[in-house]
């Protein structure tokens, strides 16, 4: 995990104002993952996510389902999920 990744602040900016969005943007982490020099000096990006945990109910009734990872292009488009 990124310990330097700030998630929006959706209480003070206020320029998020739909709660849903507000509480995804508060479950905001961001891992580095590395890269080639040539692609990033530092040798590494970071990955921007939200994990929601799975429904309690949904996990007990279907013993095999599978994770869902949606994957985005910019941080922004991953509160867009929320939905």
């Amino acid at each position: 995990e990124d310990l330097t990744f700030n998630p929006p602040d959706t209480m003070n900016d206020a320029q998020i104002s739909e709660v849903a969005c507000a509480e995804a943007a508060s479950l905001m982490k961001r891992v580095k993952v590395p890269v080639p020099e040539y692609v990033n000096d530092d040798k590494s990006v970071g990955i921007s996510y939200i994990h929601w945990k799975a429904d309690e109910t949904a996990k007990r009734n279907n013993k095999n389902a599978l994770p869902l990872m949606l994957v985005h292009g910019l941080d922004s488009s991953c509160l867009e999920y929320r939905r």
